[in-house]
């Protein structure tokens, strides 16, 4: 255990001083929600165990408290009234026993297809520029109360025909559990600079802190989220959200995401609903009261065994 602190020690002090030292901030898709259940509450619920498919882009400390292990397929589709972009993700937590968890989870981002002029000014063909990331991540067990969890990605994203940035995040986070509260707290998207053209850029790093609340009265069960966090760039989100379950059957999902300006994403709102029987779940969320963000809608398909 005394290794493991070690470890864990040295990857935050490390991934810290990476990106500190950037001047200004690129990739700002890695804090996008791909997880439609906690998208439909405006992207709270970082401390909650409940659905660990997609703790690889989140917490891997949820994985030991998980009550079974989970893969989900999820798209999204992006800022509708801007970009237009559809996101493409497959993931899932897995418990190996009581005290370890992993997770493994990849997402690809089309923008769609864009004409390519040469410097005469005719037609050179088309291009469609995209993002990638991809990872790992594990959870252990600290003692009954307390885990610990690292992921690490890889992330590309290409925006041009002609060049491609690439870069490593990774996340370390400790979860507190006692009866129906969880809280954590950590360090998201942490890693070196990506450098394009001489200038260098920093990932959307930020210290992170979360706790969720289940409520259980008979058939009936309500989830209480709250989540902040501060980016080493300046800005200030949080998110504040609420799951009204019945019979573990049907869910229902509202949420807040409130937004500095130098936060990756803008302040919204979000709407959502899930559905789940023998082990299958289905979630859909829809992003609201933006002028950009409006309109975006996730949709995902699970299986808990």
């Amino acid at each position: 255990m005394k290794h493991f602190f070690s470890f864990l020690t040295a990857v935050l002090l490390s991934c810290t001083a990476w990106t500190v030292s950037a001047r200004t901030t690129a990739m700002p898709f890695l804090r996008i929600d791909r997880n439609p259940a906690t998208a439909g509450m405006a992207g709270a619920g970082i401390a909650s165990p409940y659905a660990p498919a997609f703790a690889v882009f989140r917490n891997p400390a949820v994985l030991p408290f998980a009550s079974k292990s989970d893969v989900a397929v999820s798209w999204q589709n992006w800022e509708p009234r801007g970009i237009r972009s559809s996101h493409f993700t497959l993931a899932g937590g897995f418990k190996m026993s009581d005290i370890v968890g992993i997770t493994l989870g990849a997402s690809y981002q089309d923008h769609g297809t864009m004409d390519l002029i040469n410097s005469d000014g005719m037609p050179a063909g088309t291009f469609r520029p995209s993002d990638l990331l991809f990872g790992a991540g594990f959870g252990i067990n600290l003692s009954d109360n307390l885990s610990a969890g690292i992921n690490a990605r890889y992330i590309q994203q290409r925006s041009d025909a002609e060049s491609s940035l690439s870069a490593f995040s990774a996340d370390a986070f400790l979860l507190y559990r006692y009866e129906g509260l969880t809280a954590t707290a950590g360090l998201s998207s942490l890693g070196p600079n990506v450098k394009s053209e001489g200038t260098a850029y920093n990932l959307p790093a930020s210290a992170t802190a979360g706790a969720a609340y289940r409520l259980d009265k008979g058939i009936h069960a309500l989830l209480f989220a709250a989540d902040v966090d501060y980016f080493f760039t300046g800005g200030l989100s949080g998110a504040v959200g609420v799951e009204y379950a019945y019979d573990s059957l049907v869910f229902v999902r509202a949420g807040l995401h409130p937004a500095t300006e130098k936060a990756p994403l803008p302040t919204y709102a979000a709407l959502g609903l899930g559905l789940q029987y023998a082990g299958f779940h289905i979630d859909l969320s829809l992003l609201t009261a933006n002028s950009v963000l409006g309109n975006t809608f996730s949709v995902g398909l699970g299986y808990c065994f």
